[in-house]
């Protein structure tokens, strides 16, 4: 039978037959809208229709420019019996919305997808032709390009509908048993990531938990769209979640292998595609919640995959470059999901034959989920694998540390045993220091003992001269100025120090007693810098004392004029006191040629005792007390007297 370009040929009954399932294409004429705009029927009718066999394969319409396409198909039929109304079904498909309208332009279904979900024969739009009429029909069926599926044309009887559908959940067996299958692999993989997150709150089991338990709940919404199962509380098709997947997906791997700290700079490409993707999965889910395209070029829609391939291959290739020994699991799983997914996904494959294999090959779906299945039991063994590893690293780290610390423990009493030697080395070192410091006090005692009686030998001698010359007012002088330097004598003799004012008054006495003695032969003068405080500096008793006598009986004494004495006081530093005795006599080298058989006793009593004090004396104070002696000369190269210097710590 030929066809119009406008009418088609109308398929006659004249009766009806509960066992009728007829493929009408071949009386089924068509045209495609990719325009995007709702048109109504008087659009449809002025177009140049095409006869059904034209249409072809419709997934490869998936090319075309716009999001939606609307394909408008008409078919008559004609109920020959004159007595009969004829009531049949219409079935052309599942689609994202059928709208039937009879020639009139009167709306008798309105079909969404859903409704497949709540009613068996949801797709199966009723028809009723009465006794000896003709009725045309036109049917709308609007369709996402991203979920594009072929178009059919049959009519059936009501058994045969019911049949039918019996049919494609026979056929769909296979998938049913293998999408469970998949979904209870994911839930078990997830529950066994979310237990060990919980023991050891490990980031990467997190990333793995939530990134498999998205993908089970996309396994499950799309068994339950598939096979009508009801489990899931809304009713139609779900948000797409890939772009949730993959985002998880690159942050299990980025922890797993240390990516951030491997690969820095190429991290912030990842985390570029993040962003990327956590945007569009927000535009999916905006779309989904509105209920209809953001876009009408289809042209975002055949590209909203390339994110995640870039991810997938990019992560792939930082795993086979990183040293990361995890890698030999990980690298497995990623070729998994590429082989196993997005090449199956990507060929759009479509077979006609109605049999439970080709309706597992007809679904690509499954695929991504065989491959992201695939994927997590090899991401799974990466896990378990790494979990070893790090408890042989923590046994080694265990193993090391007993080591050291039995190293430690080693040192620790090496060092224990060195600090209690040298405690007892300090503490013999003490004790000796305690003996050393009463026997120097022991010494110097003794050496007191010696001094004194030496310089009242020396008083003794000029008292004796003055009473030898009959001179009773120098004797009384002599004897109360000897009196008062006994009594200062005495009293700084029980001390360890005295203060500067005592030790000056003594020495000054001292030298008038001289001077007497000597009728005119010594001036003495004691000259102190205004910054030496006197009155608060303490100092050794009769250390200066000694130097004057020298200066006296070894210089001056020999000499033919009159010689002089001079004592300066002066602060060589904040600390320090400088005491300098100068006599303009004649040296000691002339003292020396001399033999003056009183000058050497005065030398082993006087020079060589004062000496030994100042040693004692640092050794019991721990000052640094010194003297040095100067032989002075005048421009000639003459001796011409001794210099005496002492520094006394204050």
């Amino acid at each position: 039978m030929g066809l119009s370009a406008q009418e088609p040929c109308p398929v006659s009954f004249d009766y009806n037959n509960e066992a009728l399932n007829i493929d009408i294409r071949p009386y089924t004429l068509y045209v495609d809208d990719e325009s995007g705009l709702d048109h109504s029927v008087d659009w449809a009718k002025k177009q140049a229709l095409r006869p059904f066999a034209e249409q072809g394969n419709a997934r490869a319409k998936n090319h075309t420019a716009s999001s939606l396409i609307v394909s408008w198909l008409t078919f008559t039929i004609k109920n020959k019996s004159p007595y009969d109304t004829i009531s049949l079904y219409y079935f052309c498909g599942h689609f994202k919305n059928i709208k039937v309208f009879d020639d009139g332009d009167r709306l008798l279904a309105d079909i969404l997808f859903e409704d497949r979900l709540d009613n068996l024969r949801g797709t199966f739009i009723p028809l009723t032709i009465l006794p000896g009429k003709e009725a045309r029909y036109w049917v709308k069926i609007t369709n996402q390009m991203i979920v594009i599926m072929p178009i059919n044309s049959f009519l059936l009887s009501h058994s045969q509908a019911l049949l039918y559908e019996l049919k494609g959940l026979k056929f769909d067996k296979l998938l049913f048993l293998l999408l469970s299958i998949t979904a209870g692999s994911l839930a078990f993989m997830a529950l066994y990531a979310v237990f060990n997150f919980v023991q050891g709150r490990d980031k990467v089991f997190l990333y793995y938990s939530i990134y498999i338990a998205v993908s089970f709940f996309m396994v499950i919404t799309f068994t339950n769209m598939r096979v009508s199962l009801k489990i899931l509380p809304f009713p139609f098709w779900p948000p797409d979640l890939y772009p949730a997947i993959f985002i998880f997906y690159a942050m299990f791997i980025s922890k797993l292998i240390a990516l951030k700290d491997a690969f820095p700079k190429i991290w912030k490409v990842v985390v570029g595609i993040l962003v990327i993707l956590i945007a569009k999965q927000a535009w999916l889910v905006a779309e989904f919640a509105t209920g209809r395209l953001f876009f009408s070029s289809n042209v975002p829609y055949l590209l909203k995959l390339i994110p995640e391939i870039i991810i997938v291959l990019l992560l792939m290739i930082l795993t086979i470059i990183s040293s990361n020994p995890v890698k030999k699991f990980l690298v497995p799983g990623m070729v998994s999901l590429i082989l196993i997914s997005l090449f199956p996904t990507a060929s759009n494959m479509n077979f006609d034959d109605n049999s439970p294999g080709m309706a597992l090959l007809s679904y690509p779906p499954f695929f991504m989920f065989a491959g992201i299945t695939a994927e997590a039991f090899c991401f799974a063994m990466a896990l378990a694998y790494r979990t070893r590893l790090m408890e042989l690293e923590k046994l080694q780290l265990q193993e090391t540390y007993a080591i050291q610390l039995e190293e430690q423990i080693e040192v620790r009493a090496n060092e224990i045993e060195m600090q209690n030697k040298l405690l007892e080395e300090k503490r013999i070192r003490q004790v000796q220091m305690e003996y050393e410091q009463k026997l120097a006090e022991t010494e110097i005692t003794t050496l007191r003992a010696q001094l004194n009686p030496h310089f009242v030998y020396n008083c003794l001698n000029s008292i004796k001269l003055y009473m030898s010359e009959n001179d009773s007012a120098l004797t009384r002088e002599y004897l109360s100025k000897f009196s008062r330097l006994m009594r200062l004598v005495l009293e700084n003799s029980r001390c360890d120090k005295v203060i500067l004012d005592n030790e000056l008054e003594a020495l000054t006495l001292y030298m008038e007693l001289e001077a007497m003695r000597f009728k005119d032969k010594i001036d003495f003068e004691v000259l102190i810098d205004p910054d030496v405080e006197t009155e608060f500096i303490e100092i050794p008793p009769l250390l200066i004392q000694p130097h004057v006598e020298n200066a006296v009986w070894h210089g001056i004494m020999h000499k033919e004029s009159k010689g002089t004495v001079i004592v300066k006081m002066q602060m060589a530093d904040e600390h320090t006191l400088r005491v300098i005795v100068t006599d303009d006599g004649v040296g000691r080298t002339m003292a020396e040629q001399l033999k003056s058989k009183s000058a050497t006793k005065h030398k082993s009593l006087g020079s060589k005792l004062t000496a030994e004090r100042i040693t004692l004396i640092n050794k019991i104070f721990s000052t640094e007390t010194q003297m040095q002696v100067h032989d002075l000369t005048n421009d000639e190269g003459l001796p011409a007297g001794t210099e005496v210097v002492i520094h006394i710590p204050v």
